[in-house]
């Protein structure tokens, strides 16, 4: 029996041509979408959103912070019950984990991060331009990661509640992120300083689940505990003088 299962897999799997084919897609992920960070054309991997907390002390990148996210949601669902989240009947918690991993790759990769904080109008639309022109390359450059394109379309369109689930676990997730920092991070690198207040209106305004909004609820009580997370003046405040 077992020899007879191990002959149909080999029967039944690749080609050789079709695994020197797997190979090459994954030696293209490798260098052009999980390692691009100094490559010739400015592909960049780090994320804008500088979260140095005391056990990630360097910039996210986007590998990380997919993960991350996927894992979140992952967890989450896997304890619904004690943590009194409603999903629908037909929550597919594998499709919203696969659009966390796939939720900024590969746009970003290509496109940049744009900080969530400097998002306004403007700065949005060209974060859309930037965005869709990079998925266009994407498909036309590597036609062998359309289903994955699809996969960010999904995610950016809100058009599922997995969808919605997984962009409300995205700002959570960065928002506590921040917290645990106070916020002095985030914008260190632009001369800027992140208050409570503008980051609680910026991160709330684009949830969209009732678990999401629970969730940011239980955020900004913690945050009534946690006064030195943001601090009124900060040490470094001269630095910052405008």
């Amino acid at each position: 029996m077992e020899a007879s299962r191990a002959l149909a897999r080999v029967e039944l799997g690749p080609t050789t041509d079709q695994a020197d084919k797997a190979l090459k897609y994954i030696d293209t992920i490798i260098t052009d979408i999980y390692m691009p960070s100094r490559g010739a054309e400015g592909f960049k991997t780090e994320r804008a959103t500088l979260s140095e907390v005391p056990h990630m002390p360097h910039r996210e990148n986007i590998a990380e912070h997919s993960w991350h996210l996927a894992f979140t949601i992952l967890v989450l669902y896997d304890n619904r019950e004690e943590l009194g989240l409603n999903f629908p009947d037909d929550f597919d918690e594998n499709l919203a984990a696969t659009l966390a991993v796939t939720h900024d790759i590969p746009a970003e990769v290509f496109a940049g991060d744009i900080d969530a904080m400097k998002q306004t109008n403007e700065v949005r639309k060209l974060k859309i331009a930037r965005e869709l022109a990079a998925m266009a390359m994407v498909r036309r450059k590597y036609p062998f990661l359309n289903k994955t394109a699809d996969r960010w379309e999904s995610y950016d369109d809100n058009d599922s509640y997995e969808a919605e689930f997984a962009g409300d676990m995205n700002h959570i997730v960065g928002t506590r992120m921040i917290c645990m920092d106070g916020g002095r991070r985030w914008h260190e690198w632009e001369g800027m300083q992140t208050s409570r207040e503008e980051m609680v209106a910026c991160m709330r305004g684009k949830l969209r689940t009732e678990s999401g909004h629970a969730i940011f609820d239980a955020l900004e009580r913690d945050l009534d505990n946690h006064p030195e997370w943001f601090p009124k003046i900060y040490p470094q405040d001269q630095l910052f003088e405008t």
